[in-house]
């Protein structure tokens, strides 16, 4: 029930921060680099995007779909690489705490 609860939360928040986001897409860059002020970005920003707004909500929820599972690459080959070499150093105290401190794994393996 938890599940659901929390899975009808994140969309309803999705539906929500995706177009606002989409439309505040060039207002930093605007900003930092056009020098137009702040509160001025925001609307120059939402007159850019009109007409691309497909575009940007695939290629932002692309992006952020490719780095949440790049990182959790990450985070398996970091934990499989400390499940390899954590037993391979247990006879040393010294260097079992470098490969712990450095993959992070060992901790919770029994």
């Amino acid at each position: 029930m938890a599940g659901i609860l929390i899975a009808g939360l994140l969309v309803a928040m999705s539906a929500l921060l995706i177009p606002r986001l989409v439309g505040c897409v060039y207002a930093l860059p605007l900003h930092l680099f056009e020098n137009v002020d702040a509160l001025k970005a925001l609307g120059a920003s939402e007159e850019r995007a009109r007409g691309h707004r497909a575009t940007i909500t695939v290629l932002l929820v692309g992006w952020a779909t490719f780095a949440a599972l790049l990182s959790a690459l990450c985070v398996a080959l970091v934990r499989g690489l400390g499940f390899y070499l954590v037993p391979r150093f247990r006879e040393s105290i010294g260097s079992l705490l470098f490969v712990i401190g450095g993959t992070g794994s060992g901790l919770d393996r029994g």
